[in-house]
């Protein structure tokens, strides 16, 4: 897919809701089904393509099914979260818990790195392999994308902000717009 016209009508495997409103905004139809079901579906031409991250390359064996590769445009924020049972933290000292959440900082850190190395190398061994295309949007293109995609993600920020969930601060924590 080298522009947004190509996506249109296609239909593109999505990890949420929120994905799914942007694949909508950029024209495919969303289709929601679990990671480990990719493979046999691209196979099989159930999906088009898969809004996915670049490390299911190696671990769900994607580039066996996947031709090419689109890069360029703003995607969505995907959390990846560790949870404790509150019984249990709330049972702990204050010590225990300032050590639990400093543990979890440092785990998330260290795992959003190796999560992006990771992406890097899959992406750079898929480039290097016969028949198969990273292509990055041109820059006129890519903006195509992301304006597309603006009001779908404002509206979704704007939802959770007035959920009293404070996306915006979670999104742009340094609110550098």
């Amino acid at each position: 897919m080298r522009s947004l016209d190509d996506l249109q009508g296609l239909n593109i495997r999505v990890p949420s809701r929120n994905a799914g409103l942007v694949i909508e905004a950029w024209g495919a139809n969303p289709v929601s089904m679990p990671a480990p079901e990719i493979y046999n579906s691209m196979q099989t031409g159930v999906i088009d393509g898969a809004f996915i991250d670049a490390t299911t390359l190696r671990v769900f064996k994607l580039q066996e099914v996947t031709g090419s590769i689109t890069t360029g445009m703003e995607g969505t924020i995907s959390s990846f979260f560790m949870i404790m049972n509150r019984d249990s933290f709330d049972g702990l000292t204050e010590a225990q818990q300032q050590a639990v959440l400093d543990a979890g900082n440092a785990a998330s850190l260290r795992a959003h790195a190796i999560q992006i190395g990771g992406a890097a190398s899959a992406l750079e061994a898929f480039g290097a392999t016969e028949g198969k295309e990273i292509i990055t949007l041109s820059p006129e293109e890519a903006v195509r994308f992301n304006d597309a995609s603006s009001a779908v993600v404002n509206k979704v920020i704007a939802d959770a902000d007035a959920a009293g969930l404070d996306a915006t601060e979670f999104v742009n924590p340094l609110g550098d717009g």
